[in-house]
């Protein structure tokens, strides 16, 4: 359901924000102490990306020392696939 728009893109960042700004209006009116709000939304978001980063970062490092065999085979497929989805191109077919 996310995502299946072609006019409409809603994906995890905008389910993020959502996530965050529901969360900060039970906790702190907007209108009554703009600057906390504002303050406490830059704070999360920051979290929020030191955590994704950490994620990605850990999940960089456990595919770098993934065997050869494994690795081999999904650049393999990648290849494959991408061949592919391009020969149609190559021979001018619709």
């Amino acid at each position: 359901m996310l995502g299946s728009s072609k006019d409409l893109a809603v994906g995890t960042v905008a389910v993020a924000s959502l996530l965050i700004s529901s969360m900060l209006g039970k906790e702190v009116n907007p209108n009554e102490n703009p600057k906390l709000y504002v303050h406490l939304a830059l704070t999360a978001t920051f979290f929020a990306g030191v955590f994704q980063a950490a994620l990605g970062f850990l999940r960089s490092v456990f595919l770098t020392h993934q065997s050869k065999t494994v690795l081999s085979s999904s650049l393999g497929t990648w290849v494959l696939s991408y061949c592919a989805s391009v020969q149609r191109h190559l021979l001018n077919i619709a």
